[in-house]
Parts: C-alpha cells; structure tokens; sequence
C-alpha cells in the first residue's frame, strides 16, 4: 500500500483521509448552521481544532466568515487589559477583512466596550449578510483578572438577540481544556450556560477500523488490529493515531501493537506527561490510587473539583457512573508513577540551555498554530503578513530542531 496519511501531533487537515468523522462532526455542523454558540471543552489531543478546522472547511463555500484566536498566546498575567483586548482585536479583524468596513470599528478597552464592538460587528456582518463566527481555542487562558467582564458581554450579545436581531449574525465557539465554573463563577451572566456543548468521544472499533484499512487491504487483518488497537487506547484519537503510524512497515501483529505499546509508555514525552500531570499534586495522585486500584468513586465532576481536574487532563472518564482510568495503557503507564512514593523533585531555577531551546520551540508552535487557524478562517482574505511569518516561524523551528539534535546528541 502507499504510505497512508497518518499525521500525529497538530490538527489534521480537513482533507487529510484519515479524519474519523464522530457524532460530535455533525451535531456541532448543525450548531453553527443554525448560530447557537458553541462549547467543545475536551482534554488535549482529542480533536478539539481538527473538529474546527473541518467546521471552518465545511462553511467555507456559504456566507460565513470564521475568526479564530488561541488565548494561550496571550500572556494575560504580564499585560495590561488594554493591550490584551488590543492584541486579540487586532488578530480577529485581520480575518473579517470580508466584511465592508471592519476595520473602522473602534477597539474595546474593557467589558463594556467589549460588548459595544460585537454589536457594531454584528450590525456590519448582517449589512453584509455574512454570518460571523468567532473562535476562541485554549479559553482556559483568559486572564481572571478581567475573564468575567469578557465573558458576559458574549452572553449578553446572545440574549440581546431578540431586541437587536444583528446578534444573529455573530455567534462564538468556545474550546479548551477548561473548568467554564472557574473562568466566571456566576451562572446568571455567563456565555458557557447558552452554549451548546458537544463532547467529541473516543473512536470505537468501527472508527478505528476506518484508519488500519490504510495499513493493510486484509479485511481480517484491518479487524484483527483495529480490536487489539482499541483494546489498549479504547479508542483515544492520539494513541489510535500513534500506533497506527508506527505499524506502517512493521510486521502487522498483535505482538508488534504490544511491543509499541511498551514503547510508548518508555519513550513517550509529548502526550504521557500532560495526561500524568496529577502526579505532582500529592492529593491527585493519592486519588488516583484509590480508582487504579478499583475502589468505587463516582463520577462527578461537575461538582467536585478534584475529579474535573483530573477528567481535564485526559487520565479518567466516566463509565457507568464511576470514576475509571481511561484505557489500559494509561492504566499500564501508571504502574511506575504510583509506585513512586518519594517527594516531587522541583524544577531547577537555572534551566538548561536544552531546556531553553525546548521552550522556544513549544512557544513557536503554538504560534505556528494560531497563525495556521487564521490563515485557514481568512481564506483567500488571508493578510499576505500571516503567510510571510508562517514562513519566518518555520525556518526558525528548522533551526531551533537542529539546536535541539545536537544538544541532545542525536
């Protein structure tokens, strides 16, 4: 067979074929068809900007325009509010240049203001006859100092619909990995509880079975893999990914899927540490202990704090109303970490010059990311100066790897 597709780390194209359509694909379509603000608040690596990118790619050809902005590049904490709204206006009208006039309206200062920007937006989009939708990815970003203000002006721009029908051309699709209790405490004014949420589930068998046909034209061997896949992952988009990518010109067995499993659990250092990362709170990990062991604790994490932390980072879910630790690698994973009972070892203040070099390119990712969103939401009204820096960012990561390999000696 050709060499399939498979792309692990970073949103897949909506062209890409491996793209496993889930339920969450069609009712989130059918969400911004209609406007309703949309929530995806999902672990990392589930397919929150994949799904956004296929959502952006499948509106493309009617009158919607997309504007997406990722809160995590916003360092919140070191600026001030009226450089933070700036920076996120700034970046969201660069993709609304389909718009007539939208680069008069005045940039908001604070909440107030906020709300005053996405009535006059909502009143240009509907002008135009252009559906507004603007995306705000890693949310749990937004700084707590002005996050409440923020927030209830989206909310009010929502039950202003009926007074200001504009409202009906500007709707939200609110992502991350977040606790939205956290982010704005008071229920009466929040945008999270008039949103619809869509939780973007596992793959079962059948979805896997939709990626190691791509490894193989034995329809018993596709099945045979795709059972022994989901066996260990129960059906988690980046490990299903991950190990389908691995078996390309290995041996297709289940034994070759167990010895990538070993691997994984040895070598990984991309998805493990962000999924363990409970292991440095003594509480969480004292939890954790108690499910891994197979004490019954039920599941409720809109109510309990610790459980929605741990649910956040990806390593339990709920199944029939109990807590779990979400598939059996992880479970296997976890053996050394719970055995580890000696104290947390704090980070060095001096970091390394590799550890340096680690951070630059993590920050230029994420910046990659962002610029890669806007690029895809602005179409062919993409400002020619995201192209430009796409290009700058790439070579700089180019170089930054090769920093990277000879420190680490490879």
């Amino acid at each position: 067979m050709s060499n399939p597709p498979f792309q692990v780390g970073g949103p897949l194209s909506p062209k890409l074929p491996v793209y496993v359509e889930r339920k969450a694909d069609e009712q989130a379509y059918e969400y911004i068809r209609r406007m309703d603000y949309l929530k995806l608040i999902e672990t990392r690596q589930q397919g929150k900007t994949s799904l956004i990118y296929r959502l952006i790619d499948r509106f493309k050809n009617d009158n919607y325009v997309f504007a997406y902005f990722s809160m995590e590049i916003l360092p919140s904490k070191q600026i001030d509010e009226i450089t933070w709204y700036t920076y996120l206006i700034d970046r969201i009208l660069l993709q609304l240049k389909a718009i007539p006039d939208v680069e008069k309206l005045l940039t908001p200062k604070n909440g107030r203001e906020w709300f005053n920007f996405l009535s006059d937006l909502a009143e240009l989009a509907g002008q135009a006859n252009r559906k507004v939708v603007i995306v705000l990815d890693e949310i749990g970003g937004a700084s707590s100092d002005w996050a409440t203000n923020f927030f209830s002006a989206m909310r009010s721009a929502h039950i202003h619909r009926p007074i200001q029908p504009a409202f009906e051309y500007l709707s939200f699709i609110l992502a991350g990995a977040y606790n939205d209790r956290a982010l704005i405490g008071d229920e009466n004014i929040s945008p999270f509880n008039v949103a619809q949420q869509v939780h973007l589930e596992d793959f079962n068998v059948e979805q896997t079975r939709l990626l190691t046909m791509y490894l193989t034209d034995s329809s018993e061997a596709q099945t045979l893999l795709a059972e022994h896949i989901h066996y260990w992952t129960d059906g988690q988009p980046y490990l299903t990914h991950w190990l389908c990518r691995e078996l390309v010109g290995q041996e297709l067995t289940t034994v070759t899927v167990d010895l990538l499993i070993d691997k994984f659990c040895r070598e990984d250092s991309n998805h493990l540490p962000h999924v363990f990362a409970f292991s440095r709170n003594k509480v969480l990990k004292e939890y954790i202990k108690r499910i891994a062991d197979g004490n019954i604790v039920s599941f409720a994490p809109g109510y309990l704090r610790s459980q929605m932390k741990l649910a956040l980072m990806g390593i339990i879910k709920g199944i029939e109303g109990q807590c779990k630790i979400r598939n059996r690698l992880y479970q296997r994973a976890l053996t050394d970490i719970l055995a580890d009972t000696s104290e947390e070892i704090e980070p060095l203040l001096n970091p390394s010059p590799l550890d340096n070099i680690r951070k630059l390119i993590m920050e230029h990712h994420a910046r990659l990311h962002e610029l890669r969103m806007q690029k895809a939401a602005g179409g062919i009204f993409t400002d020619p100066k995201i192209t430009i820096e796409i290009t700058q960012i790439e070579q700089e990561v180019e170089e930054l790897e090769r920093q990277r390999r000879e420190l680490e000696g490879d």
